[in-house]
């Protein structure tokens, strides 16, 4: 029924259940970071609110460039629902609210790379994404792996100049030093800025909540595998998208791998959102019974449910 209102004629109705599914994600975190409503602690609240405006605003602006693109249909609400549905099966935790300003920055990065394709030694553009850049890695310096997605975007999407790998570096580089001379100047005290080597932690013994991250990231590698399937059927632009949000997916493991103190299976799923609500879209597409749309739908969105509550 979801799979089907969001790839059908009636987007009022795909944009309602983007709304109820953010409702209710909204409502479960506040239940989380207020106790159960009744302990209320401004700082915290405001920051969940804030992420959740995030997550809305994002879902809405990934509709929107990927309708811009012509990469969906204007109709089309899936990979926005998709996200939603990520982004309810993860509890609220330290860094919610910055967790989710980097998303939506990272958002911003890939529209503007796929803006690029076919365009002329656009250096405005580019010194832009490098600003863009500079401040996802600020609001979450855990995620400096990303820093080379920009000379993946630039090669695949125009001719590679010196130019084009010199300027984007100035924008990092400007967003940095402004950043830490704030910092500098008015004797803030930073934190987040030690990057240690991390490794998932293999054991043997099984749990509910093992089992679930299995298998969502069981959900995840056949979106991949889909993709993969597919790819090389797209137009050039499309392709270029979708290796972008591939090497994305690649930068934020490695990140996670290696700088951070633990290897956050949970958070590296919420970053893990936005690229697989894209990916998501060719593996609904590509299953033909209607019935069994649902229902791995139902199975996904379930499986992230209980992973909250686990």
């Amino acid at each position: 029924m979801i799979i089907k209102i969001a790839n059908g004629t009636n987007s009022i109705a795909g944009y309602l259940v983007i709304f109820i599914l953010w409702f209710i994600s909204g409502v479960v975190g506040i239940y989380e970071i207020s106790q159960g409503f009744f302990l209320w602690d401004l700082v915290p609240l405001l920051k969940v609110v804030i992420g959740e405006i995030f997550i809305l605003i994002t879902g809405l602006a990934l509709l929107y460039f990927l309708a811009r693109h012509k990469f969906i249909g204007m109709s089309n609400t899936l990979p926005a629902i998709i996200y939603m549905v990520f982004c309810l099966g993860i509890s609220v935790s330290a860094g919610f609210m910055k967790h989710q300003i980097s998303i939506f920055m990272l958002l911003l990065v890939s529209e503007r790379l796929v803006s690029l394709h076919n365009s002329t030694h656009n250096y405005l553009k580019v010194f832009g994404i490098g600003l863009l850049l500079g401040g996802l890695i600020v609001i979450s310096p855990s995620l400096i792996g990303l820093l080379f997605i920009y000379l993946i975007g630039l090669a695949l999407v125009t001719t590679f100049g010196w130019r084009d790998f010199i300027i984007p570096l100035f924008g990092i580089g400007s967003v940095v030093l402004f950043f830490f001379t704030i910092v500098y100047l008015l004797d803030l005290e930073v934190v987040g800025y030690n990057f240690n080597f991390s490794y998932p932690k293999v054991s043997v013994g099984f749990t509910v909540h093992k089992i679930l991250l299995t298998s969502i990231s069981i959900f995840e590698f056949l979106f991949l595998v889909k993709l993969f399937a597919v790819i090389e059927k797209k137009n050039i632009k499309s392709r270029i998208h979708y290796w972008i949000w591939i090497w994305a997916t690649i930068f934020l493991f490695i990140s996670f791998l290696f700088f951070q103190e633990e290897f956050e299976k949970e958070k590296l799923i919420l970053f893990l959102a936005l690229p697989m609500a894209i990916f998501s879209t060719e593996f609904f597409i590509s299953i033909k019974r209607v019935f069994l749309r649902e229902l791995a739908f139902v199975i996904l969105s379930v499986l992230l449910m209980c992973l909250r509550i686990s």
